[in-house]
């Protein structure tokens, strides 16, 4: 790696290392994890990440918000919208939460944490969505 602005370590990495684990090792020590990583393989928030592109470019341009006097919010998990508690079963019911008069939908924190069933406050891999829930491609 190379050293950076403010503080910061800069490696390149070839387009096809996605999906390969990695890990820091500083000065011959443990193995630590990246903090700021982007995958987290299984739900393991202090073991090895997993490298990941980010291939998906966010387009909002044609957004167009709700009028927050007509707000009809509701907050859950993934897991309370579909037993299977991923982000794709969760949009399997967005059809039927606007028919019910839900205009927003806001998502509790998604970023991994230990075991299987959390809320996201971790405060560990902050950039990595649980990697049940459906991870990055999710």
């Amino acid at each position: 790696m190379s050293a950076a602005d403010r503080g910061w370590w800069t490696i390149d990495v070839a387009d096809d290392a996605a999906g390969e684990d990695y890990a820091y090792v500083l000065d011959g020590g443990d193995e630590i994890p990246d903090h700021a990583r982007r995958g987290s393989p299984g739900a393991c928030t202090h073991g090895r990440d997993t490298w990941t592109t980010q291939a998906h470019r966010w387009d909002d341009a044609s957004f167009a918000g709700a009028s927050a006097r007509r707000c009809r919010s509701l907050r859950a998990a993934r897991r309370d919208l579909h037993r299977r508690g991923t982000f794709a079963a969760a949009i399997t019911h967005l059809d039927h939460l606007r028919d019910l008069g839900v205009s927003h939908r806001r998502a509790l924190p998604v970023n991994s944490f230990e075991g299987s069933h959390g809320w996201g406050y971790d405060g560990v891999a902050l950039f990595a969505p649980f990697s049940r829930y459906g991870g990055p491609a999710g």
